[in-house]
């Protein structure tokens, strides 16, 4: 697959972990939006991410990087770095090396939010602050609904065709078994879109199974959102209730996760 139309990644709201592979003390390399990067978790189970690299001579803070505190250490000489991209200590020097001396980021740190049992980080490729927030879901902070199943594939395609995806009604019919194509209505808000699809499903029995003569019908409901790229979510209603949230989160421009 060639990115032959040269689409740049967009920026957004991206998920990186679920919260539950990521423990206090925990360090895990990522590779997201065409770059190295590295996760951690500190002592007091805050979840931060940083471009790779140590300024200091260019180590790759996720692999044998140690959190320390609230800060991760590099492996090569220990150079302290607070989630924020701040170098906190140096631990043989007397003084602090001119380079990371004025308590500025010297490491880019990617804001990160944690919501939906999920790791959020913003990615923009000019690091410009969030113009948006993640957000919150509440099926994903409920007791009255099951543990989360999950799913997940990686697939050669630019992001832009699983947003293409998300606006072909006809292919329900087709790809899904709808017994038609679905009828919608479709709204933007901000960086938000959202649409309400009405179709024909057959119908299902208290025993879980469905009707496989052709002539036992009920309607389906499908509310889907999407907020930014990076984060979609589905209500399926009617038949039964399902939600489900979509992360799709590039690793480069010709590859997603």
């Amino acid at each position: 697959m060639e990115n032959t139309a040269q689409l740049p990644i967009p920026f957004g709201w991206y998920c990186v972990s679920l919260s539950r592979d990521l423990q206090p003390g925990e360090v895990k390399p990522l590779r997201y939006f065409d770059r190295e990067m590295v996760m951690f978790r500190t002592e007091a189970g805050e979840a931060k991410v940083l471009d790779a690299y140590c300024p200091h001579l260019g180590a790759h803070l996720g692999h044998g990087g140690k959190v320390t505190g609230e800060n991760i250490a590099c492996p090569f000489h220990a150079w302290e770095f607070s989630g924020e991209g701040v170098c906190k200590t140096v631990p043989y020097a007397a003084n602090m090396p001119p380079k990371v001396a004025n308590g500025k980021p010297c490491i880019y740190a990617y804001p990160t939010v944690e919501k939906n049992q999920s790791i959020w980080v913003w990615y923009h490729p000019e690091q410009i602050a969030p113009l948006f927030e993640v957000e919150q879901l509440h099926e994903l902070h409920s007791d009255d609904w099951t543990d989360i199943s999950t799913y997940e594939w990686t697939f050669r395609s630019h992001i832009q065709e699983t947003a293409e995806n998300g606006c072909d009604a006809a292919h329900f019919m087709y790809v899904h078994g709808n017994q038609d194509v679905p009828k919608g209505e479709v709204k933007h808000e901000g960086f938000q879109r959202h649409a309400h699809f009405v179709s024909k499903a057959p119908e299902i029995f208290e025993d879980g199974t469905f009707d496989t003569t052709g002539t036992l019908f009920r309607d389906s409901f499908l509310d889907t959102s999407s907020n930014g790229p990076g984060q979609t979510w589905q209500r399926f209603s009617g038949v039964f209730e399902t939600f489900m949230m979509g992360t799709v989160t590039p690793i480069d421009e010709k590859t997603v996760h």
